[in-house]
C-alpha cells in the first residue's frame, strides 16, 4: 500500500470524502465521519446540545476550546 492509499483511509478523509450522516438510536449522528470523534462516546452517547455563540447551538462532546 502505497501514501496515498494510507491517507484516503484516514478519518479526515473519511469525513470529507464519505459525505454521509446516520441517525440511530444512540450516539451522534456524525460518528462515523467526524475526525474528532470519541471511540466509546461519540458512538454510544448521544452530545450535550450548548449555545456556543449567541444564536447557535451545537451537540458535541467536544468543548469549544477543541473545535476552534
Amino acid at each position: 500500500m502505497g501514501w496515498l492509499e494510507e491517507v484516503i483511509e484516514t478519518r479526515e478523509a473519511v469525513a470529507g470524502i464519505a459525505r454521509q450522516v446516520q441517525i440511530t438510536e444512540t450516539g451522534c449522528p456524525f460518528y462515523n465521519r467526524c475526525p474528532l470523534a470519541l471511540r466509546g462516546i461519540c458512538d454510544e452517547r448521544s452530545a450535550p446540545a450548548r449555545e456556543v455563540v449567541v444564536g447557535h447551538r451545537i451537540a458535541c462532546h467536544r468543548d469549544s476550546v477543541e473545535l476552534a
